[in-house]
């Protein structure tokens, strides 16, 4: 009985948790797209021996499949002849679910073009795959497929094809309870589940932090006052500013104008309000600075794919995720795909995309389709799938759900961020410039998990440093799990940042009760280490590289081929990484265009240099006086620091080595530079002088520090997406 009035408590959260997941899945499905069934029209005919075949991009095998071998595959229907409204293609048997379709369809053998196409996704257990076409005469189809499948039958139909609404919350009512999606409870629960035993766990700490704001308030109500007067004096300026340009012509009165002057005011307000505990609490400044300046990115980039790097992809995973991998796929969504939605920059594109995406999104969905949600890299993209279904549980646009996406990503990057400022304050302010690089702060607007990497491995390395330059205390275990639970959820996305761990072995002995706790540490770093390095280096000697390998770089790449080749010379393979290495990758034009300035799809940012600077002053210079007594970071740390960061550089050129190069090629492609930037980070935080101290007083220094970013971020960014407002 005692232990049960002990852990009741976290009895209670677990069944709170339980009964959250069951309602997360009953407003889910209440939300839901509307759901289509598209089934063909009753009277169709076959053209199958009308027409004439020709595969391109693809070929038969044995079994009578048309297996893409190219870049793209497709079939083309020559001789049809005759009257269409809807085409129908029949297969033997079901596609891959989510496999991408599009049907081109002409008139007089004309060119194929974009413009006249019909796409979709197949969805579970689909064998037919209707096309509701304008009502013409067609002589030419063109089927492209990105997947295998076996042609039965191709039907033309002069009716619509048939559309019924499915009520899957009515089925539920009738008592079919299947229709919930057990796998989305399932990853409610987990999430649901740790944040409420975080809460139990903390709940004391919490109570005790607002009676001490409270107190706090009470002992001096005038400063609260005064900085809520700060900051909304700041925003209504902004706003008023905005007013008088638009009114001058210099600026649109647009929606996107409107939220950069608001974002303006708000981000200097927050940070004029904070000023005053500049010196002691920097992190609060840097924080509503990353945020402001994360929110103009989230916010006021176009609304579609192709902003960021590979965010089609990033977005899909999300997606998948917030649906809990059984995704119901609007053609909003299917839009999402490479080279397939126009970013321009003028207000009337922008304007045009943001309704045909709305307009597709509100047609529905016509099915379910399986994505694989339970693997490690999926935690990465829990923020974005998080911020994906609150939009869709309150029934916003599908940009607006899409730009959710992106600001719960931000969230993520600046809570994590602030805490590891928080932690570590000697360093707050060299890890709230890097936050802001233009590169860093553009990626953690948009669809990516680099930001993931960045945030939780410099959460581990400022826990590691605090707990390293303070031996008088002890390490306490919470501390450890806190440490190497973030370095692990750091390297989860990309498992080769595994060297960062190294650090974690010089933890001084004073730090431990005696020589068993000691060894225990030290099993534990290693395990997480081993863990995080077989989930990369293990599938790729199991599977002897057969499983790597990535077709953008071309036909002649093979992991299988790569990894014989490594292996069977690994002197030349020295020779070819050296070279690419210290010949390209850290060529200071390379790392200050592709990590600093580089802002993918969107163009360069035009004041990077200013940032390298502020971030060389704050390296070398700033550092509170009271830190001075604290432990120095050894020799053997920042060697250690050097080395892991090397090593993870490596490891990214060699696992794009062997998934992105063609076999025995005297170069390495596709490793970006923006793949050193997580670890860059937790190098400079150990690396950095012990005794240097910024003569100006820290609360100016770091004042004058957080407004010029500022000015220069909010600066810059108008002309890569403020120019045509």
């Amino acid at each position: 009985m005692d232990k049960i009035r002990k852990y009741r408590k976290y009895l209670i959260a677990t069944a709170v948790a339980l009964v959250l997941s069951v309602l997360v899945g009953v407003v889910s499905l209440a939300t839901l797209p509307d759901v289509y069934l598209v089934e063909a029209p009753k009277e169709s005919t076959s053209i199958l021996d009308q027409v004439s075949i020709s595969i391109y991009d693809s070929q038969e095998d044995e079994t009578g499949h048309v297996v893409p071998i190219g870049a793209d595959p497709q079939m083309v229907f020559y001789n049809a002849d005759g009257m269409a409204s809807c085409v129908v293609i029949e297969l033997t048997e079901p596609m891959i679910p989510g496999t991408q379709y599009q049907l081109f369809y002409s008139q007089d053998h004309a060119d194929f073009v974009e413009g006249y196409s019909v796409s979709g996704s197949s969805t579970i257990g689909q064998t037919e795959l209707v096309f509701d076409l304008p009502t013409a005469d067609y002589t030419t189809y063109r089927l492209d497929v990105g997947g295998a499948f076996q042609l039965k039958d191709i039907r033309v139909s002069q009716m619509d094809p048939i559309a019924t609404k499915i009520d899957r919350m009515g089925q539920l009512f009738d008592g079919n309870i299947s229709v919930l999606n057990g796998r989305q409870m399932v990853l409610a629960f987990a999430v649901i589940w740790v944040a409420a035993m975080l809460l139990v766990w903390k709940f004391s700490q919490i109570q005790a932090w607002f009676k001490a704001k409270w107190e706090h308030y009470r002992e001096n109500p005038m400063a609260f006052w005064i900085s809520f007067a700060i900051f909304f004096g700041c925003v209504l300026f902004a706003v008023m500013i905005w007013l008088v340009l638009s009114l001058l012509d210099i600026v649109v009165p647009s929606f996107y104008s409107g939220v950069y002057f608001v974002l303006a005011g708000a981000t200097l307000g927050g940070v004029l309000a904070f000023a005053r505990r500049a010196e002691s609490r920097p992190e609060w400044m840097m924080a509503v600075l990353i945020l402001g300046v994360g929110l103009l990115v989230a916010l006021m980039m176009p609304r579609t794919a192709m902003v960021s790097w590979d965010d089609e992809t990033h977005y899909r995973n999300a997606l998948d995720l917030s649906y809990g991998g059984e995704t119901w796929v609007t053609k909003a969504d299917e839009r999402m795909q490479p080279m397939q939605m126009s970013n321009g920059t003028d207000l009337a594109t922008v304007t045009g995309v943001k309704e045909e995406l709305n307009e597709l999104y509100e047609s529905g969905s016509t099915g379910a389709v399986h994505g694989d949600v339970f693997r490690l890299l999926s935690v990465a993209y829990l923020p974005g799938a998080i911020g994906i279904w609150l939009a869709r549980v309150f029934g916003l646009s599908f940009t607006a759900t899409f730009v959710a996406g992106r600001v719960t990503t931000l969230l993520m990057f600046v809570i994590v961020m602030y805490f590891a400022m928080k932690r570590l304050r000697s360093s707050s302010m060299l890890l709230g410039v890097f936050a802001l690089l233009p590169t860093v702060i553009f990626i953690a607007g948009n669809y990516c998990y680099d930001s993931w990497c960045t945030a939780f491995l410099a959460l581990g390395t400022a826990v590691f440093l605090d707990e390293y330059r303070h031996p008088e205390r002890k390490l306490r275990w919470q501390d450890a799990v806190l440490m190497l639970g973030s370095l692990m959820l750091g390297c989860i996305p990309k498992t080769i940042y595994f060297p960062v761990f190294l650090m974690c072995l010089f933890m001084p002995k004073e730090k431990f009760t005696d020589k068993r706790h000691m060894v225990w540490y030290r099993v534990a770093v290693v395990g997480a280490a081993f863990i995080m390095a077989f989930t990369f280096v293990g599938p790729l000697l199991i599977t002897s590289g057969a499983r790597y390998g990535d077709m953008r770089g071309g036909s002649d790449v093979s992991g299988e081929g790569q990894l014989s080749f490594i292996l069977g010379d690994p002197l030349n393979y020295t020779r070819v990484l050296l070279t690419f290495l210290f010949g390209t990758y850290f060529k200071p034009s390379m790392i200050f265009n592709q990590t600093i300035n580089y802002q993918a799809y969107m163009g360069t940012f035009p004041y990077g240099i200013a940032f390298v600077v502020l971030l060389l002053i704050v390296f070398v210079a700033e550092r509170p006086k009271e830190e001075l007594t604290l432990k120095k970071t050894g020799g053997w740390v920042k060697v250690a620091a050097a080395v892991s960061f090397f090593c993870a550089v490596c490891m990214a050129a060699s696992a794009m080595y062997i998934a992105f190069t063609p076999v025995g090629a005297d170069t390495i492609a596709g490793c970006q530079e923006r793949y050193m930037m997580p670890v860059l980070l937790p190098m400079l935080m150990q690396i950095r002088p012990n005794k240097t101290w910024m003569p100006i007083p820290p609360k100016y220094f770091r004042l004058g520090v957080v407004l010029a970013e500022g000015v220069l971020l909010f600066a810059g960014f108008w002309p890569l997406m403020m120019s045509y407002v």
